[in-house]
């Protein structure tokens, strides 16, 4: 007589679906992290009343109120500025300058920016503000 036996039930679960999920999202967050925009530099700029939009192609000098001093989004040394703009003027073939300071800047950091700016050879220097009914509508 023959006797049968029970056959064995294997139970494995199939990991490899999962584990394309696993590096698809890894992919994907990966290749949106590269593509997210730096941070901005934080300043809160003075208000005026008569504050008007600045063209966005012009150099842009930032000042915080720690004294950093930015000249588009790298941050330079005040005795590194004058050269950096010369250098900055040959590329873009501007002459103008926005000085963007935060409101708690230092007077005497922002003369000297503004004598760098001078020394390097641009004519004509704006001073970027916020206008005072952009501010309250904003809050």
């Amino acid at each position: 007589m023959k006797l049968h036996r029970k056959k064995k039930i294997e139970l494995a679960v199939n990991l490899t679906p999962l584990i394309d999920c696993v590096f698809l999202l890894l992919i994907f967050f990966l290749l949106t992290s590269w593509l997210t925009e730096p941070r901005a530099i934080e300043i809160e700029l003075p208000q005026s009343a008569y504050a008007e939009k600045i063209n966005e192609k012009n150099l842009i000098i930032t000042l915080t109120k720690q004294g950093k001093i930015f000249l588009g989004e790298k941050q330079v040394r005040l005795n590194e500025l004058c050269s950096a703009l010369r250098s900055q003027l040959i590329e873009q073939k501007s002459s103008r300058a926005v000085l963007r300071a935060d409101k708690e800047t230092s007077l005497g950091l922002l003369f000297q920016v503004m004598d760098e700016i001078k020394k390097a050879g641009i004519s004509a220097v704006d001073i970027q503000a916020i206008s005072k009914s952009q501010k309250s509508g904003s809050q």
